[in-house]
């Protein structure tokens, strides 16, 4: 889930882990005002599929809202979609190709920058290791937020990251989040410090701001 603030004038990331033309984003784009999601793949490089359902930007229908944007790229068929509130709303096809692994850091809420810092609130991230079908993508849209996916939800066996982020992260109120991997129980902390990959937060409305 996202909620972006209308006046955003950079591109912003609610999860990603690219670079150099491997890995995986998904976000908004500035300009045009859509919401897109890109892959590196090992022929083509990085591609991108976009909506403007919703979009994020005044005066788009989605700014100041939350906005479930879900993101699928299938190896076995090449296809490459983006949902907006569990309807497919684009899609791509690269059969024959396949997804260029990343040592990269799984980033939620910015990118490697703060130019890639999401300018809003994000809540609720789910990845799962398998292409979810369309019919999937909307169950799990129509059971809610929260919800406990690892139990509830599709295709539950194949979940390798979930964050509650907003329902359950900390703000130490200067500068740090910590974040915690549901699936793994694993907790992540934001950077402070920059170099490194990371850059520090400077938006404003990073603290708690979910359902």
């Amino acid at each position: 889930f996202m909620k972006i603030d209308g006046d955003h004038t950079v591109d912003g990331y609610a999860l990603e882990n690219y670079a150099s033309g491997e890995g995986m984003r998904l976000g908004y784009d500035n300009s045009p005002n859509e919401w897109r999601f890109s892959v590196g793949l090992d022929t083509t490089g990085l591609v991108d599929i976009q909506t403007t359902t919703l979009a994020p930007k005044l005066p788009g229908a989605g700014a100041g809202i939350w906005v479930n944007v879900t993101g699928s790229w299938n190896t076995s068929t090449g296809d490459l979609k983006i949902y907006i509130n569990g309807i497919l709303e684009n899609t791509a096809n690269y059969l024959g190709e396949t997804l260029e692994s990343t040592t990269e850091d799984l980033r939620i809420g910015g990118g490697s920058t703060t130019a890639g810092e999401i300018k809003g609130a994000v809540n609720n991230i789910v990845v799962w290791d398998i292409a979810l079908t369309d019919e999937e993508v909307l169950t799990h849209y129509n059971d809610g937020n929260p919800y406990n996916v690892t139990l509830e939800g599709p295709r539950a066996n194949n979940i390798v990251f979930w964050s509650k982020v907003g329902d359950n992260s900390s703000w130490n109120g200067i500068n740090q989040w910590t974040i915690v991997d549901e699936v793994n129980n694993f907790k992540g902390l934001s950077s402070t410090a920059g170099g490194g990959g990371f850059a520090p937060m400077t938006y404003t409305s990073r603290v708690k701001d979910a359902p």
